[in-house]
């Protein structure tokens, strides 16, 4: 696994503390982590900060977003197939409804066919359920 300060200049950016901070928490969980999230584990960084951080990592390839319930914005790293301008997230997303983390999953999401002169951006499929954590209580 590679330190944040290698992550950081493998993106060309700045090796902040604060950005280090905060691929540090991205890469110690294994689930999805929101804004608010980030705000509550890093009370020495200001919501501007954290806020215009994400923005740049996503547009690096370093995270990508995932809508959620009620529309809940999260954010998970992304592999090494991403890079700045482009995700390689086509992957699905579940959101345990007990302890409300989403999680990435490996299995592409089923390729969907659009009538003709439709282009498709972005996809997300999000399942909501159950973890294997909170199944095993």
């Amino acid at each position: 696994m590679h330190k944040p300060q290698e992550i950081l200049e493998k993106n060309g950016l700045k090796k902040t503390a604060s950005r280090i901070d905060i691929v540090r928490l991205f890469m110690d969980n294994d689930f999805a982590i929101s804004q608010s999230f980030l705000e509550h584990n890093l009370i020495q960084l200001d919501r501007v900060t954290i806020y215009r951080t994400l923005n740049t990592f996503e547009s690096k390839g370093l995270i990508h977003r995932i809508i959620g319930p009620n529309n809940e914005v999260k954010y998970a790293y992304c592999s090494d197939h991403c890079h700045e301008g482009t995700h390689d997230d086509n992957h699905l997303h579940f959101t345990c409804l007990a302890c409300e983390k989403t999680y990435c999953m490996e299995q592409e999401s089923p390729k969907i066919e659009l009538p003709s002169g439709y282009v498709i951006n972005q996809s997300s499929i999000l399942i909501e359920g159950t973890c294997e954590y909170c199944s095993e209580k």
